[in-house]
């Protein structure tokens, strides 16, 4: 079974099974076939770079144990993986960018270095009411030169706000997200303190109105489970101050028993509907909430 296709079409991979021994993922170029990747007990995805250099395998090993998920030179050799133990129940494969240097998961919108170094979640839903990241556009794909497209985009701000980062939905701009702030600045595992995080949200198109306030707090990437994500209110409650000022809070965010430790990066979500009933938003991250014993 032909599993990737380069653009050029002048290279191929497909999977086999040998008897007695399991599948393997081959590769094909004019002058033959090799073997790249196994004997595996299954194959459960392949691809290959647009550009031919890079296999994506997403495999289980002989003998049985957690899948494996990574990439390899078209011409063989050591096999990077960068996941493991994967659920299998994603309707979306696994895809390559064109150059083969990230893999992106199903619909995780979890987007891997191929080299295993880093991981970055391109959407996280924060439970507030918005539609963009909860009602089925959270997951990001790629476009037809395999570049991936995410809900969101990275913007650095400007030095003046280091540690600061700008997303926003793409096509016209979200609102503006300011004055973001987490205090204290620690919280301890167990849920025994909170930490406020607040943010001032202003539209920045006349008639758009606010539709839902958010945050998610991540650690190298990812969303930490294990850290309260939740929606974030302008209406004097949940710490909020001042109803109907703008700055948006949430003053319960806890660490329950099995948060990981270390300093974590806080992303918030806003979102707002125009006038035609289109909605936009913008994320921000922020540090840093450090997670404690």
């Amino acid at each position: 079974m032909t599993l990737g296709v380069s653009a050029d079409a002048t290279r191929a991979v497909f999977s086999v099974q040998v008897a007695g021994k399991g599948e393997y993922i081959f590769g094909w170029k004019a002058g033959g076939a090799h073997a790249i990747v196994g004997p595996n007990q299954f194959i459960r995805h392949a691809n290959l770079s647009s550009n031919g250099s890079k296999v994506l395998y997403d495999v289980d090993p002989v003998g049985g144990g957690a899948n494996h998920v990574g990439t390899v030179a078209f011409a063989g050799g050591a096999m990077v993986d960068v996941a493991s133990s994967v659920p299998t129940d994603s309707p979306d494969r696994w895809q390559l960018t064109a150059d083969g240097s990230s893999l992106l998961q199903g619909t995780t919108g979890l987007l891997y270095a191929s080299s295993g170094a880093s991981v970055l979640a391109l959407s996280v839903a924060t439970f507030a009411n918005t539609r963009l990241v909860n009602d089925g556009l959270v997951h990001p794909t790629m476009n037809t030169r395999r570049h991936p497209v995410p809900l969101l985009h990275v913007r650095p701000e400007p030095p003046s706000t280091a540690g600061h980062h700008e997303h926003h939905q793409l096509g016209r701009p979200g609102p503006n997200v300011t004055m973001t702030s987490v205090k204290p600045l620690t919280v301890h595992l167990n849920s025994v303190d909170t930490a406020t995080v607040q943010g001032q949200v202003a539209s920045t198109q006349v008639g758009d109105t606010v539709f839902g306030v958010g945050e998610a707090v991540m650690l190298n990437g990812v969303v930490d489970a294990n850290v309260s994500r939740a929606v974030m209110y302008d209406d004097g409650t949940h710490g909020d101050v001042t109803a109907g000022d703008g700055r948006f809070t949430q003053s319960g965010v806890s660490a329950n028993c099995c948060a990981l430790l270390g300093v974590h990066t806080i992303r918030m979500l806003a979102e707002v509907e125009a006038t035609d009933g289109l909605h936009h938003a913008t994320v921000v991250e922020f540090k840093q909430l450090n997670v404690a014993a």
